[in-house]
C-alpha cells in the first residue's frame, strides 16, 4: 500500500503542533493544579516566609523559608502533612532554607558530631548534656533540640535572633545499611 498523496511536510507539523499543545497543557497543568495551590496552602502557614516549587530530578522540590518558630518539630510535621495531602506519595523533597550566619555554623559545628552519635545510638540523654554545655558557654541567643520518632530538629539563634540555623537530621537508617541490631 503507498501514500502518494501524504504530505510529510504536513504531517510533522501536525506532529510538533500537538506535542506543543501537550506539553503546554501539562505544564499548565503542573502550575495551576499542582504547584500553585502547593505554593497557596504553605504559604498561608503562619510559619512560613516564602515558598518555591520546583521540579527536581527525583520529583518534586518544595524550597520553604521558615520565619522563627517556637518548635521546629512541629512546624515540620504540619508542613509534610500539608504536602502528604496535597501531593500524596508522588515523590516529593521538603527543603527549609533558613538565615544562617558564620556564627550559627561554627556552633551548630561544634555539636553536628553529638546529634549524629545520638540518631545512630540513641544516647539522646546523653547528647542533650553535651549540647548544652557547648551551646550554653557559646553565649546564643537560644538553642532547642527535639527528638522524634523520625528525626532530631535542632535550632540555634543568634543573640538578638535576627539569625536562625535550622537542622534536621534523620533518624532512620540509610538505605543500604542494616538498622540498629541488624546483623550481616
Amino acid at each position: 500500500m503507498s501514500f502518494p498523496e501524504i504530505r510529510w511536510v504536513h504531517v510533522f507539523i501536525a506532529l510538533l503542533v500537538t506535542l506543543s499543545v501537550l506539553s503546554g497543557g501539562y505544564m499548565l497543568y503542573r502550575r495551576f493544579w499542582v504547584t500553585g495551590p502547593v505554593e497557596l496552602l504553605l504559604t498561608s502557614d503562619p510559619d512560613v516566609e516564602e515558598v518555591k516549587v520546583e521540579r527536581g530530578e527525583q520529583g518534586v522540590v518544595v524550597k520553604v523559608r521558615m520565619r522563627p518558630v517556637k518548635d521546629l518539630a512541629v512546624s515540620y510535621a504540619r508542613l509534610e502533612e500539608i504536602l502528604a495531602s496535597r501531593l500524596g506519595d508522588s515523590g516529593y523533597r521538603l527543603v527549609l532554607e533558613d538565615k544562617r550566619d558564620e556564627e550559627l555554623e561554627e556552633a551548630y559545628h561544634a555539636i553536628h558530631f553529638f546529634i549524629a552519635e545520638a540518631a545512630q545510638r540513641g544516647n539522646f540523654s546523653e547528647m542533650a548534656d553535651r549540647v548544652e554545655k557547648t551551646l550554653g558557654a557559646m553565649g546564643l541567643g537560644a538553642y532547642k533540640v527535639t527528638v522524634t520518632g523520625k528525626a532530631i530538629f535542632v535550632q540555634i539563634y543568634s543573640s538578638d535572633h535576627s539569625r536562625y540555623l535550622y537542622e534536621i537530621v534523620s533518624r532512620l537508617a540509610e538505605i543500604g545499611t542494616p538498622a540498629r541490631g541488624g546483623g550481616a
